[in-house]
């Protein structure tokens, strides 16, 4: 058996370099000069790595060299353990002044579903390297999962909760919409009472959260026949062009395009409130906190 010398990490580092080098030019002159090496070291490093494997890694015919089966083996194990390594420095330098890439979860209520798009573009144009995932629900079960860590962020009505952090981003109406030629078109404004005469087409149930249910979603449900329950105001406002019903609506999702009309409801509350909910326990990451100053700064 022969006895193989031990060598060092840099030792084998410079055994496998001088190797592949060889092996890639066939001529221990030219990979000698791509090293910068005299053709006397480089000779006696692949003489070493053989004695060190006990095979022979070349066949020697003059100057060319031709790899022996055992040196073409050794070669598809050394060559991209070389190449990674010579590589190393530069990969961890792109790596290093690359900004740091991640996602940011965010659940988003449907009531603040179409001013979000809006309000994220100037996050995203300043960090190319974020990407945010949004789902839409409803703002229970987007806390719910704030609190179990299934989400960073929640963008939904304001409410009072001691376990979050809330910061307010926008207000909202709720408006009662109509067909355009409805009856109660022809008032400026309208009263609860007036509305529940007529067929409601109202989001499922906690949509708007507990506030919306008490002040407008009892009344109207009891008082009318329920055409349609969703919480997706595109089928929603699609059953109220259709002359299906009435509905109440916030203000921030109602555009010129849905070609339907409004109208104040005088005894709701105006103003109400919407925001961004984080968690009070845990330290955000900067893109995080960035994202909660774009929203609300």
């Amino acid at each position: 058996m022969v006895d193989r010398p031990r060598r060092n990490k840099r030792d084998r580092l410079r055994q496998l370099r001088v190797f592949c080098a060889a092996a890639r030019f066939e001529s221990m002159t030219r990979a000698a000069e791509s090293l910068d090496l005299s053709q006397r070291a480089v000779a006696l490093q692949v003489r070493s790595l053989e004695h060190e494997l006990d095979s022979d890694l070349f066949e020697r015919r003059g100057p060319v060299l031709t790899l022996t089966d055992a040196g073409r083996s050794f070669r598809r194990l050394a060559e991209p353990l070389v190449e990674e390594l010579d590589s190393l420095y530069e990969v961890f330098t792109e790596q290093r002044d690359r900004p740091a890439s991640m996602d940011i979860e965010v659940a988003v209520t449907p009531v603040a579903s179409v001013t979000l798009p809006l309000l994220v573009k100037g996050f995203l144009d300043h960090h190319p390297h974020v990407r945010v995932r949004v789902t839409n629900c409803p703002l229970r079960q987007g806390l719910s999962r704030l609190a179990s860590g299934g989400v960073d962020v929640v963008v939904g009505p304001g409410v009072a909760n001691a376990d979050f952090n809330y910061r307010d981003v926008f207000s909202y109406d709720l408006m009662l919409v109509m067909a355009e030629h409805h009856p109660l078109t022809r008032q400026r404004s309208v009263q609860l009472d007036q509305a529940s005469v007529y067929p409601a087409i109202m989001p499922a149930i906690g949509t708007y959260g507990h506030r919306f249910e008490e002040m407008v979603g009892d009344r109207l449900t009891v008082a009318a026949r329920v055409a349609v329950e969703s919480s997706g105001w595109t089928l929603l406002k699609s059953f109220v062009r259709a002359g299906q019903g009435i509905s109440v609506i916030p203000s921030c999702c109602i555009t010129e395009k849905d070609r339907m009309r409004s109208r104040q409801l005088d005894d709701v509350p105006r103003g109400n409130p919407c925001g961004v909910f984080t968690r009070r326990s845990q330290s955000l990451a900067e893109p995080i906190v960035d994202f909660v100053r774009t929203l609300a700064p």
